[in-house]
């Protein structure tokens, strides 16, 4: 595992509000760091279950990537591994949610307010809220059919079978940009969220064009490769093989 240099900055979010920073703003980094950590281990987990060889974790300030040795147009062996790291967000969700529910306090009745912000983070509860809203947000975003997020990988490797690589990536990249337009238009509504909208979506759109144009060269390459004959037939008679 290999933590960017980048990465450090965050330790000083703390820092930029008014006065001295709070214990509760140093624990809720390193809960995401733990959250993003598990997330990344859930993809090279599922990539050693399908018998691939993980090369590297990486963890940046806006998430992580792991390195697994996946062949082009390997749909079967894609999709497990993008699953992987939803998967163990949300079944960390669903397990908070279950303790969550299980410490009962109003006569065996579920309060949805324990998952609202409070004082209470150092609590049993106030700690399984927050990983539970951690690992909830961090799944479900991932599931988002955009690049470069899991969702967008999951959505491309559903349809190779039927559409293959090529067409599969641009309707993937397709629905992606569509999404990032509806982020962004949906953002007018509310000030405040313009500007981090309108980064994600182009961040989304950009990464979307750069999948599709490295998948429509690879594919360009292949067929290249396949129109050219044998080694030995372009060799000219007389000279060794």
């Amino acid at each position: 595992m290999r933590v960017h240099a980048s990465t450090l900055l965050l330790v000083f979010l703390p820092f930029l509000g008014s006065g001295s920073p709070r214990p509760e703003a140093f624990f809720l980094l390193g809960l995401f760091f733990v959250t993003l950590l598990l997330h990344e281990a859930g993809h090279a987990l599922f990539a050693r279950v399908r018998g691939l060889e993980v090369s590297e974790i990486v963890l940046l300030p806006i998430g992580g990537y792991t390195q697994a040795r996946i062949e082009t147009g390997d749909w079967k062996s894609e999709l497990v591994v993008v699953v992987g790291g939803p998967a163990v967000n949300l079944a960390l969700a669903a397990l908070c949610f279950l303790l969550l529910g299980d410490a009962r306090a109003s006569g065996g009745a579920f309060d949805p307010a324990r998952f609202a912000p409070g004082p209470d983070l150092f609590t049993r509860e106030g700690f399984l809220a927050r990983a539970f809203q951690a690992n909830a947000v961090l799944g479900l975003l991932n599931l988002c059919p955009v690049w470069p997020m899991d969702g967008g990988r999951i959505l491309r490797a559903a349809l190779v079978p039927a559409a293959g690589l090529a067409r599969a990536t641009r309707i993937s990249a397709s629905v992606a940009r569509a999404v990032a337009i509806g982020v962004i238009a949906f953002s007018t509504r509310e000030p405040a969220w313009m500007l981090p909208a309108s980064i994600f979506g182009i961040f989304c759109w950009r990464q979307a064009d750069r999948e599709e144009r490295r998948v429509r060269f690879l594919e360009a390459h292949r067929r290249v490769l396949a129109t050219r004959p044998p080694l030995a037939e372009r060799l000219e008679p007389g000279v060794p093989s």
